[in-house]
């Protein structure tokens, strides 16, 4: 099957809510899955994002035109480090793709087109938490593995 890729817009937040819960709801997150409220809000925040470019939005379409995937990039500052003074960093977030299209390409093409835009805008610095199906891929891409660890203060 052959696939095309758009950017996503500030239009197109319901639609990444909505393939973030499936990402989530694939992986077990049932937090996430059942905190009400979780997909209004997750749209308010990325939409401004997209609409400034903060986050930057991909998907990928069948040829009847469907929307079959996504991904996005969350640009944010950070310190500078040993291995790169600069301090714009990428986040990458949100992939997904259906799974009658999984095994085809697609995530590769979107991460792909995440990549090259990253190198043309010079964000050189990018993590992402992957998932277990999703670590593969992206060790291929040239992704390393981190010492990251993570509290959730309440």
């Amino acid at each position: 099957m052959h696939y095309t890729f758009r950017h996503a817009t500030s239009e197109d937040a319901e639609l990444i809510a909505q393939q973030r819960r499936a990402m989530f709801t694939e992986m077990g997150f049932h937090d996430y899955i059942h905190t009400e409220g979780i997909d209004e809000a997750f749209c308010d925040w990325v939409r401004p994002r997209l609409a400034n470019e903060e986050y930057v939005g991909w998907f990928a379409l069948a040829e009847d035109g469907s929307i079959i995937g996504g991904a996005g990039l969350w640009q944010r500052d950070g310190t500078p480090l040993a291995i790169s003074l600069d301090t714009a960093r990428g986040y990458v977030m949100n992939v997904y793709v259906d799974p009658e299209h999984r095994r085809q390409g697609v995530a590769r093409g979107l991460m792909t087109l995440m990549l090259d835009w990253c190198h043309a805008h010079d964000l050189r610095a990018i993590s992402l938490h992957a998932s277990e199906a999703g670590k593969h891929l992206y060790e291929k891409l040239g992704f390393e593995h981190s010492n990251e660890m993570r509290v959730f203060l309440r």
